[in-house]
């Protein structure tokens, strides 16, 4: 049965569990107070709480569905929780960071600069200073693993596609620190960024 048919029939015996509830409570203070001594402080002992369970089946179906009711609403508190831990775990999950050009040339100058277009077009023009790891290559994956995981690592293209790609695939081998120049060279170029050819 799952939580919500336990929850409506716990709520459909309510009345039966209150009556049951009561009629155990009597048959409590009855048994005690045969038992009693003159003085004696009252007190209900387990024993005694096992022997009227044993005689009154009504009573156990009683227990059976509050202990059920009990565990239906834990079971909803930890599985809270499980999806709490989850959310928080998500948030600190690795990704490509974004740059607008004027933010990529600032911060790009603490990290290692890597162009992933072709022989051809990096001929017409780079970032200075940047390392040529051709994308489309087989030896790029061979030439990245050489990179430390935790430098920080600005990466770009024409317009932005591949290196968003191959920034994705940088995460997916561990690194931590990895920055995607959003448009690529054309959007540095459009904003007047300076442009070498070696």
């Amino acid at each position: 049965m799952d939580r919500l048919g336990s929850l409506i029939f716990l709520e459909s015996n309510c009345s039966e569990l209150r009556t049951n509830f009561t009629d155990f409570c009597r048959l409590a203070k009855t048994k005690i107070g045969n038992k009693k001594t003159q003085g004696a402080k009252t007190h209900i002992s387990y024993p005694l709480i096992l022997t009227i369970l044993r005689k009154n089946k009504s009573m156990q179906k009683a227990l059976l569905l509050l202990s059920a009711g009990i565990m239906a609403f834990s079971s909803c508190d930890s599985k809270k929780e499980n999806t709490q831990t989850a959310t928080s775990s998500e948030l600190t999950k690795v990704s490509v960071i974004n740059l607008n050009p004027s933010e990529f040339q600032q911060k790009s100058t603490s990290g290692i600069v890597i162009d992933v277009r072709t022989a051809e077009e990096i001929a017409e023009g780079k970032i200075a200073g940047a390392l040529e790891l051709d994308y489309f290559l087989p030896s790029f994956q061979s030439q990245v693993e050489k990179l430390s995981k935790d430098e920080e690592i600005y990466i770009y293209c024409a317009v932005g596609a591949r290196s968003r790609e191959a920034a994705e695939m940088l995460i997916q081998q561990g690194f931590t620190k990895v920055y995607h120049l959003s448009g690529g060279i054309q959007a540095w170029a459009q904003k007047g960024l300076p442009i070498v050819q070696e």
